[in-house]
């Protein structure tokens, strides 16, 4: 009887004493998972405001550098969280002269790339910027949607002689999808080399023109849609349709691109234009042209040389 009873009460001993080592060794369990919390939490936020102080000095640098090539942006706003930056007011020249309102740049993992959103000539672009590998890099892969961007305000910003002596656009709107691939040669873009197509639109627009055998000075409700495709330097082939209140015309042909000048871009285009004999100056007219005017109430052209010195033909 004395070993049953000793045997229950070192039993109930052992129970208590276990169940007091487990409740110590839990709390020791819970204390240093909460070091381990603390530790990691800490790491965390002295790494992200490493990190957010490394941001703003490269930002304070970046700004600096395009602030030397006349480019000035008022704001600088990033989320490392979100993983995007936010561009406010980029002027050129002047700080008067804003180009771009704002600019939303995203950086897109899944698709190893950049997603832009951009503000500018009353317009929006938007679109991405993509490389085909992190380890490999080997081309650029760009899609770019461009919305409502106003031409006159375009236009201000690249001032040629020969195309102001052709005449100032007043009005309109420009639409443009673009998609093209860009090899890359030690990480730089080699825009020669590349290849992609182009979807253009121009709508309602209006100019004010220096063509002598217009008799009106202007030509309005202009409505423009072209397509090109290109490889490398090969202008494989474009389309052009234009109808305005005084002129249509139809322009198919191929190209040679001079990509570091592009005035020197040789052309071989077919052109159609159909115009009211109403609406020409005779005097300044040349003959075969007011002949093919007067007679079928369009011109047959063929157009070659380059961009700067087209030569018309007439057919």
């Amino acid at each position: 009887m004395y070993n049953f009873w000793q045997k229950i009460k070192n039993f109930r001993l052992f129970s208590k004493n276990s169940m007091l080592a487990y409740t110590v060794s839990s709390s020791y369990k819970q204390f240093f998972l909460y070091v381990i919390v603390f530790i990691f939490s800490y790491s965390c936020f002295y790494g992200y405001m490493k990190l957010d102080n490394i941001i703003q000095e490269k930002s304070q640098q970046i700004v600096a550098e395009f602030n030397k090539r006349n480019i000035f942006i008022q704001n600088i706003e990033y989320s490392l969280i979100q993983q995007k930056v936010l561009l406010t007011n980029v002027s050129y020249k002047t700080k008067e002269n804003i180009l771009i309102n704002n600019a939303e740049i995203e950086v897109l993992l899944w698709k190893k790339g950049l997603g832009i959103n951009l503000d500018l000539f009353d317009g929006t672009m938007q679109g991405t910027i993509c490389i085909d590998s992190i380890f490999n890099l080997k081309n650029l892969i760009v899609d770019i949607n461009i919305n409502a961007l106003a031409i006159k305000k375009m236009l201000a910003l690249y001032s040629n002689p020969y195309i102001a002596s052709l005449g100032t656009v007043t009005k309109g709107t420009v639409n443009t999808k673009l998609h093209t691939t860009i090899p890359m040669q030690q990480n730089r873009p080699l825009i020669h080399e590349s290849n992609g197509n182009i979807e253009l639109f121009v709508n309602d627009s209006s100019i004010k023109h220096n063509i002598p055998i217009l008799k009106n000075d202007t030509i309005s409700a202009i409505n423009l849609k072209g397509e090109a495709t290109w490889e490398k330097q090969d202008l494989k082939g474009f389309h052009i349709k234009a109808n305005s209140s005084v002129i249509n015309a139809d322009f198919s042909g191929t190209a040679y691109i001079n990509y570091f000048q592009l005035l020197a871009t040789n052309i071989n285009v077919d052109a159609l234009v159909k115009i009211d004999k109403k609406d020409i100056n005779e005097t300044f007219t040349p003959k075969n042209t007011l002949k093919a005017i007067n007679k079928y109430g369009q011109v047959k052209m063929k157009i070659t040389g380059s961009l700067g010195r087209p030569s018309v033909n007439i057919l």
